[in-house]
């Protein structure tokens, strides 16, 4: 699965046993990160908490992380300019752990 946030322009992909984000418009990945668990794919979504543009994932087969976007401001030595980048930092207070049990679907509204 892969979808896009437009406003961002962050390009978030996945498969069975890998999750990443790309900067499409530096064309760099943000993040990385295997899965350690198979069971767990197809799950993200890009949400809006408070104004704050989130990402959801489910890492393993019991748990959904938030991935809270994080806008930086770096100098670009090749062109001279500061340059807009973002960065995922993991917000602990978001996550969701079911115990004992599969997570099979999940949805934002």
């Amino acid at each position: 699965k892969s979808s896009m946030d437009p406003d961002l322009e962050l390009l978030a992909m996945e498969s069975e046993k890998w999750w990443g984000v790309v900067d499409m418009k530096n064309n760099a990945p943000i993040l990385e990160m295997n899965r350690a668990d198979r069971n767990a794919f197809q799950t993200h979504h890009w949400i809006n908490i408070d104004d704050q543009k989130y990402l959801s994932v489910q890492v393993k087969k019991n748990e959904m992380t938030m991935w809270r976007v994080k806008k930086e401001r770096a100098y670009d030595v090749k062109t001279t300019r500061l340059q807009c980048r973002y960065k995922l930092v993991q917000d602990e207070k978001y996550t969701i752990t079911v115990n004992g049990k599969k997570i099979n679907f999940c949805e934002f509204d």
